[in-house]
């Protein structure tokens, strides 16, 4: 092993270096203040390792693809600096190679820099006692922080990273060209390359946008190989228009989940001076059921919107990316969520295939995943959907529809509605305090309006496209009473809401009181106060004449964002009802969502949906959804989002949920649950906390909050915990850290039945 001799400095001097720099100003760009530069401390340090040694000792201690560790061999090497925070678009980190042309990323908890350790010299790190470990599978050192990989301390980064005397030299980076990438690129990683003959896919479009943290732009080449530059939208350059021309780019290779990434040091590494080319892209097919694509062409392709693919379901994955997560075949383990389809049903390298995702609730998951499906591993199918990013590389979302033989699609049968026509007589004496009887009347509908625990509710969810009216058996009247202010007094729950479109409550004077009612006309009814879109509502209703009154339920389809619960529990005329005398809410039935808007559908404006007590950072999200039409999402900083539920001691109840973390926040702290059970007064109970990492186990004062991630990926929470003796309350509350973003939607708590 190779040995040679190079100065250490002490923590000391990089004090001094700051202090010179208030001083002085900046010094030229070959005279740099800080470690290393005086020759007063000559304290010799012995290079005994390089960045292969330290890689291949990672590779053969760790204990799983995620897994980190604390390095206990004396192991130092000698590299140069490739990476430069000065522009803004490496943050709190390091990366140098080698002379063997090896690369790793040091971590480090400090800015700026630049200014100690610049661009193209020489330093000396000390592994030992550092920790290893890799984020999307490159290898990185630093720190510890939070039971996980984090940055070495800035008091500490002396003890580790000695700045070397030298000239300030670059490696020469390495020629890539997309079209004939090495097999062992990976060895290339964290090291400077230069990728050839490369234009940005999209013209006219800055490097990073502001709304996210860092921004993703396509370089492409003649053929159509693709390669992804990182962009920070903290970079001095975010702003700047993309070169409309082609050329070469010198920037450090990096990957994740296997996808290449460059990261930019400063604009003056982009050589573009050709003219922009045409992409000549050949691929299998054409996207259609007749042609589909091939599992080649949604690599080379990378987006678009309805296409056909054809493969072979070869498993799935469960977990954070393909490599760690696989699971071959179809076993009780295998996500119901996805599955991996491939060229041929006897591959098993799941990286040579692509990841699908099955829409929740859809025919296709229904039909085709593993966990319920096992015959269906290594059957080929063709798939309907869109190629978007997913784990971290080109696959197919939003699939919708499929087919088993490539001639016809596969189409579930339309359900004959279960109502068409008169229903049953719901009388006054089975609601609260209601004197009014009622008869029902559905239009080709899957569910109608019941009682129970004095109130007539419907709600269509999972059940199909309904509509189905509840009509009072005789026209009423307010007219003609000895009332001082007559109205049609009714209480009403709404939950889940869609639109007050799909909860009419109507008046008629042409209804002849039996037959379909859409052959009358029928008026919405005016009410004294604004009628709320969750929640318990008294509502004070008036009408001139004599009128037949209707609650008119609608439902488009039978999913979380085209139905809504409504429950009805009073009827009748009375003295118009004044505020504060609010009747007592009804214990809730078991296998009933307690959660308020869970599903984030009802927003009373962009930043509040309604429900919730608590929502703080929160912005309506349309575009990443988990289910129905909006998610919530939710900027860190320890920001909340909570509701206080009522409950009963020695209940089960299960809290389930979704939740997704940008890609490029997550550190698996990001996302978490803060909830506990309570008593009557309100007091968390000391047995009552809710753990995130499912541990039934609630006895912790002090319970790990923290949420399993996948980047990028929605993960799905469901776990059933007892309510403990005395507990009145579930206080629930999720929590998103820092500066992450999370989108959480989904969210239900039900008592077990």
């Amino acid at each position: 092993m190779k040995t040679q001799t190079i100065n250490k400095v002490l923590q000391f001097l990089l004090i001094g270096s700051l202090i010179s720099t208030a001083f002085f100003g900046c010094t030229k760009e070959d005279e740099v203040d800080g470690p290393g530069t005086d020759p007063e401390v000559p304290e010799d340090v012995e290079v005994n390792s390089t960045i292969a040694e330290v890689l291949a000792m990672y590779e053969n201690d760790k204990d799983g693809d995620d897994d980190f560790f604390q390095v206990t061999e004396n192991m130092t090497f000698a590299a140069t600096v490739i990476s430069s925070d000065e522009t803004g678009n490496v943050y709190k980190y390091i990366t140098v190679q080698d002379e063997a042309g090896n690369g790793i990323q040091v971590k480090l908890n400090a800015t700026n820099l630049y200014q100690s350790f610049p661009q193209g010299r020489k330093v000396a790190i000390k592994a030992e006692d550092m920790y290893i470990g890799n984020y999307g599978g490159l290898v990185q050192l630093g720190g510890l922080y939070n039971d996980g990989l984090g940055s070495i301390e800035e008091d500490a980064i002396a003890d580790h990273v000695i700045l070397q005397d030298g000239e300030v030299a670059l490696p020469a980076p390495t020629t890539l060209d997309l079209s004939a990438l090495p097999d062992n690129v990976e060895d290339l990683y964290n090291t400077l390359v230069k990728v050839t003959g490369v234009q940005f896919a999209q013209e006219g479009v800055e490097y990073a946008s502001q709304e996210n943290n860092s921004t993703n732009l396509d370089l492409v080449n003649k053929t159509g190989q693709k390669i992804v530059l990182r962009t920070s939208k903290y970079s001095n350059f975010a702003g700047e228009t993309v070169p409309s021309k082609s050329g070469d780019i010198t920037a450090i290779l990096t990957a994740y989940n296997g996808t290449l990434q460059l990261t930019l040091v400063s604009l003056d590494d982009i050589d573009f001076n050709e003219d922009r080319f045409d992409v000549e892209i050949e691929l299998d097919g054409e996207g259609t059921l007749e042609n589909p694509y091939s599992i080649a062409d949604i690599s080379t392709l990378g987006t678009g919107n309805d296409v056909w693919v054809r493969g072979f379901i070869i498993g799935s994955v469960d977990g954070a990316s393909i490599d760690a997560g696989f699971i071959p075949g179809a076993t009780e383990n295998s996500s119901a969520s996805n599955f991996i389809l491939a060229s041929s049903k006897d591959e098993t390298d799941p990286t040579n295939g692509i990841p699908v995702q099955l829409v929740s609730g859809s025919d296709v998951r229904a039909a085709l995943n593993l966990k319920d499906n096992a015959d269906k591993a290594g059957t080929e199918v063709w798939l309907f959907g869109n190629i978007e990013t997913y784990f971290g590389t080109p696959g197919i979302k939003g699939t919708s529809k499929y087919s088993l033989d490539g001639e016809e699609e596969e189409v579930e049968p339309e359900p004959e509605p279960d109502f068409d026509g008169q229903g049953a007589d719901i009388l006054g004496s089975s609601l609260e305090g209601t004197t009014i009887d009622f008869t029902t009347y559905t239009v080709a509908s899957f569910t109608e309006w019941t009682t129970s625990d004095k109130s007539a509710s419907i709600n269509a969810y999972g059940k199909g496209k309904t509509e189905a009216w509840m009509i009072s058996k005789t026209a009423l009247t307010l007219e003609g009473t000895n009332l001082t202010a007559p109205r049609l007094l009714v209480t009403e729950e709404l939950k889940y809401f869609t639109q007050f479109d799909d909860v009419q409550i109507l008046v008629s004077s042409d209804y002849t009181g039996t037959g379909n009612p859409n052959d009358a006309t029928w008026t919405p009814v005016t009410t004294d106060e604004e009628r709320a879109n969750g929640g318990k509502n008294i509502l004070n209703i008036t009408f001139t004449g004599t009128q037949y009154v209707a609650f008119k339920y609608s439902a488009a389809d039978g999913t979380g964002g085209g139905s809504m619960s409504w429950a009805v529990s009073t009827v009748k005329v009375g003295e118009k009802h004044e505020e504060g005398e609010t009747p007592v809410d009804p214990e809730p039935e078991p296998g009933e969502n307690l959660v308020l808007n869970g599903g984030f559908e009802a927003w009373e404006n962009d930043t509040t949906p309604e429900g919730w007590a608590k929502a703080e950072n929160l912005e309506k999200e349309s575009t990443i959804v988990n289910e129905g039409t909006y998610s919530a999402k939710q900027t860190g900083g320890t920001k909340d989002i909570a509701q206080t539920l009522k409950v009963e001691a020695g209940k089960t109840y299960i809290i389930s949920f979704a939740y997704q973390v940008d890609a490029t926040m997550n550190d698996g702290t990001d996302a978490r649950i803060w909830s506990h059970f309570r008593d009557e007064s309100s007091s968390t109970l000391a047995d009552g906390h809710i753990k995130g990492n499912g541990d039934e186990d609630m006895t912790s004062s002090n319970p790990s909050s923290y949420l399993e991630t996948k980047a990028g990926e929605w993960v799905e929470f469901s776990k059933e915990y007892v309510a403990p003796a005395n507990a009145a309350e579930l206080y629930l509350e999720f929590r998103t850290y820092k500066n992450a973003v999370v989108y959480w939607d989904s969210i239900s708590v039900e008592e077990k039945l």
